[in-house]
């Protein structure tokens, strides 16, 4: 599977399995390079965007470590009365 994608800790991408020769084998196949060691039973939450190439479909992960900040500040709220100390 030749590949111009570059991997990057917490993504992957899978391509269309051009090689499928049973209606069981996967239809996608790729590689994901996790952020972190995860333990046997452990869930890994991913993201995926689908993508048309000139090569055929792709489908672009991400490894949705996410989290909302534990202070409680998100979404943060904007005081429009300050609009006049913005710097540009």
């Amino acid at each position: 599977m030749a590949t111009s994608h570059i991997a990057r800790m917490g993504s992957g991408v899978l391509y269309t399995n051009h090689e499928r020769t049973h209606p069981k084998a996967p239809q996608f196949k790729g590689t994901l390079m996790l952020s972190k060691d995860y333990k046997a039973g452990e869930n890994v939450k991913i993201s995926a965007w689908l993508y048309k190439t000139p090569k055929g479909e792709l489908v672009s992960l991400n490894e949705d470590t996410w989290k909302p900040p534990a202070d409680g500040t998100y979404p943060r709220e904007v005081n429009k009365q300050d609009d006049n100390e913005v710097p540009f």
